[in-house]
């Protein structure tokens, strides 16, 4: 994956983890870490000085068993004080429920807001991006299908207005096991990723996956998975 040098520079693969005392149970995590831990201090000073927030993407690839769950517990523990952290993991029997990672980030988020405000941040679109967000159900079967790109646009501006209300904490989204996530969650996180032209985003994306040529049926092997700003992973 090609890295934009005002990014964090993304860490993939890494070694199988050695139990250890130090950093919460990791060892031999020194690169990754210090990658993490810059990032969420670049995502805080540039919200706290109130210029342009310098957010991007982490992506940390391996084999099942080696860590990437514990190194991604340890990132939240990092920035939990500082930022609005917000979780999801991929589900091996959830690929195919639309959106099923998109809400587990989003709602959380949400509920802290009434329901004048949530549509606010939805800019007028709320009735369009609420199926997606689990807060209206979804079309019935009769009806016309809600349009994609809208969607996966909408939620892109949504996220962006969140970043702008949660200046004082920024968001960090966590994302593990990204190659069971579902196609719609990460096509909107791609978008989401492209709608900035200066390359300056307002959130931390952090993902998690095994390597696709050994889950070539996941969403995150059949299409491009979301990539740095500077082009495809």
């Amino acid at each position: 994956m090609s890295s934009d040098p005002e990014q964090p520079s993304p860490v993939t693969p890494f070694a199988p983890m050695v139990p250890d005392g130090s950093h919460g149970g990791l060892l031999e995590r020194d690169p990754e870490l210090a990658a993490a831990a810059h990032a969420v201090d670049e995502l805080v000073a540039g919200a706290t000085a109130g210029g342009p927030v310098r957010g991007g993407i982490l992506v940390y690839r391996g084999e099942a068993g080696i860590g990437k769950t514990t190194l991604l517990r340890e990132i939240q523990r990092t920035a939990r004080d500082r930022c609005t952290v917000l979780t999801a993991r991929g589900g091996e029997t959830l690929t195919s429920v639309p959106f099923h990672v998109t809400r587990q980030l989003l709602q959380p988020a949400l509920d802290r807001f009434d329901e004048e405000d949530v549509r606010l941040l939805c800019g007028g679109h709320f009735d369009l991006l609420a199926p997606a967000l689990g807060l209206a159900p979804p079309p019935s079967a009769s009806a016309a299908p809600a349009d994609p790109q809208g969607v996966r646009d909408g939620l892109a501006k949504l996220l962006e207005r969140l970043a702008d209300r949660l200046r004082d904490r920024p968001p960090v989204l966590l994302v593990d096991d990204a190659h069971w996530a579902d196609a719609e969650s990460l096509a909107w996180l791609d978008a989401f990723t492209r709608i900035r032209r200066d390359r300056r985003l307002p959130a931390l994306v952090v993902l998690a996956h095994r390597p696709c040529r050994r889950a070539r049926s996941a969403p995150a092997c059949r299409q491009s998975s979301p990539r740095s700003p500077t082009g495809p992973s």
